[in-house]
């Protein structure tokens, strides 16, 4: 992980040119599978490549689609938790987690395979740190300078454990990387994977009060009420929730 930035550049640039082989079973029911949705962009989504002129509708439209499988995600999260009374910070730490970040690691895999290592560790430090500051502080922003009282409240208590927890997963990697000397291997993605696993088991028993009482019982209810005022057709079906005690 740690070439000279002249001989990865030239890799990158090596690697840029060269097209993955599109042959093979996989490769054909996977084009099969994705192409309703392929066609769909197709007609929506102007190629800039051919039309170059079209390129700010290309993405405005891009946007638009982002928007719209992002609303779907998580209104399908949503109603899930509302089904099986997961609370909404479980699912937000887990299917939603994993959901918006299938992207990522693509785009992770993809630059990996160009033999760019710097820039694919970077580009996920950077997503991160984007995501926690700009994605979260600018909806707070509007949301507080457009609501009458000023403030949001967030109703789970557990996540002080959970940043801490976060941070020490952040540190065990960084120690990981310096054992490895900076070299990205099978061994390292092993622990990385255990890390992942271990921090997750333990922001969800947070979450569920299994190690202490850190949420009030309406925080646990709270995607039953998100659900029912955000999307009221849910409650005209036989499901019956009921809330478990703390």
């Amino acid at each position: 992980m740690k070439p000279s930035s002249a001989s990865e550049a030239g890799s990158c640039s090596r690697s840029r040119t060269s097209k993955p082989g599109s042959r093979g079973c996989m490769s054909r029911s996977w084009r099969l599978v994705t192409f309703p949705a392929s066609l769909l962009l197709r007609l929506t989504v102007p190629d800039c490549r051919r039309w170059p002129r079209l390129f700010p509708l290309t993405f405005v439209m891009a946007v638009v689609w982002i928007g719209l499988l992002s609303y779907l995600c998580a209104w399908m999260v949503t109603v899930i938790g509302y089904t099986l009374n997961i609370p909404d910070s479980v699912s937000g730490l887990t299917i939603l987690a994993a959901g918006i970040s299938v992207p990522e690691i693509i785009t992770t895999v993809l630059i990996v395979k160009m033999g760019c290592g710097n820039m694919a560790f970077s580009n996920l430090i950077g997503s991160n740190i984007f995501d926690i500051l700009f994605c979260l502080g600018l909806p707070w922003l509007i949301k507080t300078l457009s609501n009458s009282g000023g403030q949001l409240h967030i109703n789970s208590g557990a996540l002080t454990y959970t940043t801490l927890t976060l941070l020490g997963t952040t540190v065990l990697m960084l120690v990981t990387l310096c054992v490895a000397k900076w070299r990205l291997n099978w061994r390292v993605g092993l622990v990385c994977l255990a890390l992942y696993v271990a921090f997750l088991t333990l922001a969800c028993c947070y979450e569920l009060n299994y190690f202490g009482h850190f949420n009030p019982p309406h925080a646990r209810s709270e995607t039953n009420v998100c659900t029912e005022s955000t999307f009221p057709h849910v409650k005209k079906t036989n499901v019956h929730v009921q809330t478990c005690p703390l």
